[in-house]
């Protein structure tokens, strides 16, 4: 099982998701892995450069990045 974020906004949007998300991680699946979909930011980016992904910007809890499909 894994734990799947849409992640949108930008850097306050983006950290109270994570966070939200990383909390439940942590309480109730720890051995669970956290995957982020950034294709709304992508996707925002190719309008205004100000939208991309923070969290790279900041020593955050491993996640990974997946890509829906379509």
């Amino acid at each position: 099982m894994m734990i799947y974020l849409e992640m949108y906004g930008r850097l306050g949007n983006q950290f109270f998701r994570y966070a939200t998300a990383r909390a439940l991680q942590m309480k109730y699946y720890p051995d669970e892995k956290l995957s982020i979909n950034f294709q709304q930011i992508n996707e925002a980016n190719k309008r205004d450069i100000s939208w991309y992904n923070v969290l790279s910007d900041f020593n955050v809890h491993d996640y990974q990045i997946y890509n829906k499909g379509g």
